[in-house]
């Protein structure tokens, strides 16, 4: 009895481990991350993500002052065809981001706050980077909003990889 209790004991923890890592085994199961801007860390799945501001309680905006855009490196290749949904806003100059992955290119459109976009991804190469590619980074104060002299561009407020 206690060796089936190890056994069942150590496919739970396999099984919690695969669910909190946000990222498939090798034993063939789908590709899922699920990246929520508003928190602290990042799913076990994320390498590094680079071009970000500071985090809020909603989230992260993009910060031209940090990098030209966001990037998002994966510790395992993306799968070859997957759906990305992006939950976002942005300041009236950037409503239209590029996602970039690989050769995969698609503008998007952010209309309102919170607006959750979502395209599919068909890749020809292997990628394990997202790049989101604000056009024209504008601080709030050269929008005239506030004061924020931050190079802003697209608030995320989460991205979802899904196979």
């Amino acid at each position: 009895m206690e060796d089936r209790s190890h056994k069942l004991l150590s496919c739970l923890f396999a099984f919690c481990t695969l669910v909190l890592s946000g990222c498939s085994s090798d034993t063939g199961s789908t590709f899922s991350a699920l990246i929520d801007f508003s928190k602290d860390t990042y799913p076990e799945a994320v390498a590094e993500v680079t071009g970000l501001s500071i985090r809020e309680d909603w989230g992260r905006w993009s910060d031209a002052d940090v990098a030209p855009k966001v990037t998002i490196r994966f510790k395992k290749p993306l799968p070859k065809t997957f759906a990305i949904t992006l939950v976002a806003q942005a300041n009236e100059k950037n409503d239209n981001p590029v996602v970039r992955v690989g050769s995969f290119e698609q503008e998007i459109f952010i209309q309102s706050v919170g607006e959750q976009v979502s395209l599919d991804v068909d890749l020809h190469e292997p990628a394990d980077t997202i790049e989101i590619i604000p056009p024209h980074p504008a601080s709030p104060k050269e929008l005239g909003i506030n004061s924020d002299r931050r190079k802003l561009g697209v608030g995320l407020y989460s991205l979802k990889v899904e196979e």
